[in-house]
């Protein structure tokens, strides 16, 4: 596939259907043609949160859930086998997918996330919430992330962060801008607890997390590695831009591992 195949199909999917899973399997593509020969892509954007019974069976997927969510693509090491515990090494990082005609989406997030990420706190709430159908109220638990002790309120900012957190390495894209984001440590502790001693947070691979975490990020950095928001019809434009550019430039030098 060539730039300028990659650059129809994503007007297509704009043209013809225009949603963000349309993107999955064109990204999940491009990612893999990167790749090392012992890594792998797999699409989890549908995986549902493992209860234990699942667990039991395949203990491999802990690793895949961020805080109560999962991403939509991971990038695995072809070892990783889902039957299998301890399969957290093999796990190398994830991709968030964005709709490209979305409002700049990925750009509001990165532009969100600021130049440094230094102490998050993510909180486990419950709160009652009535039916639609019926005045019945039930309750609800979801995961809140604050920053500079304020409540994420972007939704795909919260994503981001729980995601980044948890695998570490990401690349945030929309189709056409392409981020890499990663972190070099994260601690955690709970907040209640008087003790000042902190572990990985790659310990944290559970979806059922504690009630209050404090999380220290060290080495948080973002990097544009390419924009093909400039691409158009025009000949002289499309000149300008080569696949092998895009791919062995950018892509190729994101370090997973």
């Amino acid at each position: 596939m060539d730039i300028w195949e990659y650059y129809d199909e994503l007007m297509l999917i704009d043209r013809q259907y225009g949603q963000e899973e349309d993107l999955y399997y064109i990204i999940n593509r491009v990612i893999r043609e990167t790749l090392p020969e012992y890594m792998t892509v797999r699409d989890i954007h549908n995986m549902a949160l493992p209860s234990e019974r699942v667990l039991r069976k395949l203990p491999g997927r802990e690793c895949f859930t961020a805080f109560g969510q999962v991403p939509d693509l991971v990038i695995v090491d072809k070892r990783f086998d889902q039957s299998r515990e301890g399969q957290r090494q093999y796990v190398y990082g994830c991709v968030e997918i964005k709709k490209f005609r979305n409002d700049n989406s990925v750009e509001r997030i990165v532009e969100s996330l600021g130049s440094s990420l230094d102490t998050l706190r993510i909180q486990k709430r419950t709160k009652l919430v009535t039916s639609k159908d019926s005045n019945v109220k039930k309750k609800v638990t979801e995961t809140v992330i604050m920053k500079n002790n304020r409540p994420v309120t972007d939704k795909g900012e919260a994503e981001v962060l729980r995601e980044l957190i948890h695998f570490k390495k990401m690349i945030l894209t929309d189709g056409i801008r392409w981020y890499y984001l990663k972190i070099d440590r994260a601690f955690r502790k709970k907040s209640r607890e008087k003790s000042r001693e902190k572990s990985m947070v790659k310990d944290i691979i559970k979806s059922v997390i504690g009630s209050d975490w404090l999380i220290r990020v060290e080495g948080f950095s973002v990097e544009k590695k390419c924009d093909l928001s400039g691409i158009t019809d025009n000949f002289r434009a499309r000149e300008k831009y080569h696949w092998k550019e895009f791919n062995n430039l950018y892509l190729k030098k994101v370090k997973w591992k």
